[in-house]
């Protein structure tokens, strides 16, 4: 008679693992239902969590169209020739297509929504004027055509940022940082370009060119009454003299 064999690990590796699978049964890891049974659950943990980061996905941009477009509301009513001051919540969310209760699930009042116009007028013109700043190999006049094509760009925020820093704390303390944003970039290429100036000068020469700049075309954008080409010369010039 053939004596039964006795079971024994597996060759090159340990004892098989017993794994438990539906009704209780029992069985080793390599054990066909355990397998179907432990890669069905991978599946569904990752589909599940695919399923999570669409529905994200999906919150997030709609999230950002929402916005976007209470956004463009304020904006298209300014371009209508509103002031600022003048428009009410209640025309906006009318413009857009919404609720009042949807407008205040983005922003906490109109002050907020002005500064997130500030924020995307101020991403654009770093965008535009970095380059030349941090010495990238850009020829400054087409620096300030960028430059004043943001202004252009953004020419109702630009506005409204401005009306409302002249009776906003919040908005005045913005538009002052806005400016102090592109400063250091200014000292630092007036320092290499006249480096026997002291600190001092440097700071107050880059001082009165960012806030000349903005001031040109921020009245050039509302009230045009000079050959754009022109004024882009001249305050290239301007630039040029001072470096």
């Amino acid at each position: 008679m053939v004596p039964m064999r006795r079971s024994s690990p597996r060759e090159g590796g340990g004892p098989c693992r017993p794994v438990r699978v539906p009704n209780g049964i029992v069985g080793s890891i390599d054990h066909p239902i355990a397998l179907y049974v432990m890669s069905s659950s991978f599946v569904t943990s990752r589909l599940s969590t695919m399923a999570t980061l669409s529905r994200r996905a999906r919150t997030a941009e709609t999230r950002k169209a929402t916005e976007t477009e209470l956004l463009q509301a304020v904006v298209s009513l300014l371009q209508e020739g509103s002031a600022y001051a003048e428009i009410s919540i209640e025309q906006i969310v009318r413009r857009a297509g919404f609720s009042r209760p949807t407008f205040y699930a983005y922003f906490d009042d109109k002050r907020a929504l002005v500064l997130k116009l500030g924020e995307a007028l101020e991403a654009d013109l770093s965008d535009a004027a970095e380059p030349w700043l941090s010495f990238a190999d850009v020829p400054l006049r087409d620096t300030m055509d960028g430059v004043l094509a943001v202004f252009t760009r953004h020419r109702a925020s630009v506005g409204a940022i401005t009306e409302a820093a002249t009776y906003d704390p919040d908005v005045a303390a913005f538009w002052q940082a806005f400016h102090d944003r592109f400063r250091p970039g200014a000292e630092r290429r007036i320092a290499a370009g006249d480096p026997e100036l002291p600190a001092a000068g440097v700071a107050a020469r880059a001082y009165a060119l960012v806030y000349m700049t903005e001031r040109a075309f921020t009245e050039h954008v509302a009230r045009p009454t000079l050959d754009e080409q022109a004024l882009v010369d001249q305050v290239t010039w301007l630039w040029q003299a001072a470096i």
